[in-house]
């Protein structure tokens, strides 16, 4: 029960925060700290001790990421709602795979972009130069980790079929 209580959740905050981030380049905190709350509160319901001392800490890990400013405060609240909500290994998953979906965006969409942004990663890895900013461009990102979430659930759906 608690399991689909939480995934049902995720998937609706995941969806008002795609379309939100599309219209208004936001991801509403009225939605995001709620769920945050409503996973330790269902965690305490549902008796899964267990987890609330680990996804705090992913919470809290997520959060200082947030403090780099490499991705927006609205994308980092709601990694840390997905946390509270499923867990780190759900939460990562649809992350990478959100930005992964985001470079591949980039790349058919921003072509001299993503070759630039390549050719300054490639310096920086060996000639540990400054990382320039080379486009101050945002994305719905949220789009791009509900699209890795749906890929990841799926996934995870198909190989659990497949090996029956």
């Amino acid at each position: 029960m608690y399991n689909y209580i939480t995934f049902g959740i995720t998937v609706l905050i995941l969806i008002i925060s795609a379309i939100t981030d599309i219209k208004t380049k936001k991801i509403l905190n009225i939605i995001t700290f709620p769920s945050m709350l409503l996973g330790i509160l269902l965690m305490v319901i549902f008796k899964q001790y267990s987890f609330i001392g680990i996804r705090l800490i992913w919470m809290s890990v997520f959060f200082l990421l947030g403090t780099t400013g490499m991705v927006g405060l609205g994308d980092i609240k709601l990694l840390m709602a997905m946390t509270s909500l499923r867990g780190i290994e759900e939460t990562s998953m649809a992350l990478l795979l959100g930005a992964v979906f985001l470079a591949i965006y980039c790349f058919i969409t921003e072509t001299s972009m993503m070759k630039q942004i390549i050719r300054e990663t490639f310096h920086y890895f060996t000639l540990k130069t400054e990382i320039v900013r080379i486009s101050e461009k945002k994305y719905p990102f949220a789009v791009f980790v509900f699209a890795g979430y749906l890929t990841y659930i799926g996934l995870i759906l198909l190989i659990t079929n497949f090996c029956k």
